[in-house]
């Protein structure tokens, strides 16, 4: 797919994987590209690239938070396919945490 690059914005992310309660290795940072009418990049956006680095299905294996400032304090906002990601205030970094999902069986 050709995109043409007046129609996109690009900015960097920092996301962090979680396992457990354990970061795993280093926080990465990648360039991701969304449409220049989206005011922020969505987390889709995020995921698309990641799929091309990562491989399919890597990004649907974690549970995603933004970054954001509240009330003078960092707090963690979760997202969805669809939601925009805000850059953290002040700095404009955009900040995201991935959390490894896990199945829970229920005895029965």
């Amino acid at each position: 797919m050709e995109t043409h690059p007046e129609f996109y914005h690009k900015v960097e992310v920092l996301y962090i994987l979680i396992q457990g309660n354990e970061q795993i290795g280093h926080p990465h940072m990648i360039q991701v590209q969304y449409p220049s009418h989206q005011q922020a990049p969505t987390l889709r956006d995020v995921k698309c690239r990641l799929t091309a680095l990562r491989g399919r299905g890597m990004p649907d294996l974690y549970s995603w938070s933004y970054k954001r400032s509240y009330k003078g304090n960092f707090i963690w906002c979760d997202v969805f396919d669809n939601d925009v990601i805000l850059p953290l205030s002040g700095s404009g970094e955009y900040v995201l945490k991935a959390l490894e999902v896990f199945e829970v069986s229920l005895g029965a």
